[in-house]
């Protein structure tokens, strides 16, 4: 955003700006400070230790059908990105640090196989989400012992978005799948977040302490102190959706052919504020509108299963999706303005489900936050309904084009 455009959006851009400029510089001034304290060989060494280490294009040529080229072709260019798997296993002197879980070994060396996405700090457009802690924090939590929690072995499920309900189900719930085909015993325990720990849904997914009948320890703001550690990213799979929803408690074989669209609730992120528009339009075509905040996981499997079309808002909502897994289902998906990102587009390309969406535009005023409130043209969205309904919900020439072929990748390394 240039100088006019801050002073035209007022203080609260400027505001918005002036924390996105901050967070940027002290984001890449400690990447670049363990940057220099890492060696390349260690870098080295540790990807040759990885168990499997591979990079795979799994969404290259997705196709959508949206009726907007422009958003087809972004979300084309999207899912053209790598995606890294890995299964690592350390042993020796480990300290996990607790405000965002990275790992680093008694030589100081960060290791960025302990975090995923940690690649992002490389990449000019995400580099200011990925945030890295001070090396004297660490230092300091390495000399207070008494900070420390001393564990023989844990399976790290730290994430820098653990909070988030879609990343649950897709980013961290399908390491414990490969925890369990790598062998690791049902006693090692896994290692939660703070922000992970306090939501509703985790609670209640790890009712009794344990998560998929291993112990879990909240890491909170100790220092994790670990002999053997575990360190996970999950491949880009349909077998890593099956297993969160059968964790979850999803039939095995969903029925329903209920039309569910996801709303959010006024003045939240990226809701529709001219939403009474759209009320006429969701009833003529026979949608009850959800607003899945503070339901309980059974309740919105219960809905979500026997949903054959699921519509509403970009948002973790959407994620529900993978409990109509095995079964025919129909997405479409409302981005707010200037949005385009993919993951539920790969999601039902992964599920075998059509798929298609429209965008939004921008509420009076000026779009300073991705997140805010956006409009959505009632007219486009009941078109949008009526081919969805037209078309059917087993995939189609409207739905994402399956992916193409895993590549064979030289990076792939196991001992």
């Amino acid at each position: 955003m240039g100088v006019r455009a801050r002073v035209a959006a007022g203080r609260p851009g400027l505001r918005q700006w002036g924390v996105y400029r901050a967070v940027w510089v002290r984001n890449r001034v400690r990447r670049a400070v363990w940057d220099l304290l890492g060696r390349p060989v260690t870098r080295d060494r540790v990807r040759a230790a990885c168990r499997e280490h591979v990079v795979t294009h799994p969404f290259a040529g997705l196709a959508t059908d949206t009726g907007d080229a422009a958003l087809d072709a972004r979300l084309a260019a999207e899912s053209a990105a790598p995606h890294v798997a890995w299964a690592y296993r350390y042993d020796g002197d480990l300290l996990i640090e607790p405000r965002y879980g990275y790992a680093i070994d008694g030589a100081a060396q960060l290791l960025d196989v302990s975090m995923p996405f940690s690649e992002w700090s490389r990449d000019p457009r995400w580099r200011h989400l990925i945030g890295f802690p001070s090396v004297t924090s660490v230092l300091a939590g390495r000399v207070r012992r008494s900070r420390q929690l001393r564990l023989d072995a844990v399976i790290s499920l730290r994430f820098y978005w653990d909070d988030n309900y879609f990343h649950l189900l897709n980013d961290i719930l399908p390491r414990l799948r490969m925890a369990d085909e790598l062998g690791v015993p049902k006693y090692v325990p896994v290692l939660v977040g703070h922000k992970l720990a306090g939501q509703p849904f985790f609670r209640e997914l790890a009712a009794g302490g344990r998560l998929d009948g291993r112990p879990v320890v909240e890491q909170g703001d100790r220092f994790v102190a670990a002999r053997s550690a575990y360190f996970l990213r999950p491949p880009a799979d349909v077998a890593g959706a099956a297993f969160a929803a059968d964790l979850l408690g999803a039939p095995a074989r969903p029925v329903g052919a209920r039309r569910v669209f996801v709303n959010r609730a006024a003045g939240s992120r990226r809701s529709i504020v001219n939403f009474a528009d759209l009320e006429p339009v969701l009833a003529r075509f026979g949608f009850e509108v959800v607003d899945t905040d503070g339901w309980s996981l059974a309740d919105q499997v219960a809905r979500f299963s026997a949903a054959e079309y699921v519509a509403g808002v970009h948002g973790a909502g959407l994620a529900n999706m993978i409990f109509r897994r095995g079964a025919p289902c129909s997405v479409f998906e409302i981005f707010p303005p200037d949005e385009a990102l993919p993951y539920y587009a790969q999601l039902s390309s992964r599920l075998g489900f059509a798929y298609a969406a429209m965008t939004g535009a921008a509420a009076p005023g000026p779009v300073v936050d991705r997140w805010q409130p956006f409009r959505a043209d009632p007219d486009r969205l009941a078109e949008g309904l009526a081919a969805m309904l037209a078309r059917g919900s087993h995939g189609g020439s409207g739905g994402a084009a399956p992916a193409a072929p895993r590549e064979p990748d030289p990076m792939r390394n196991e001992p």
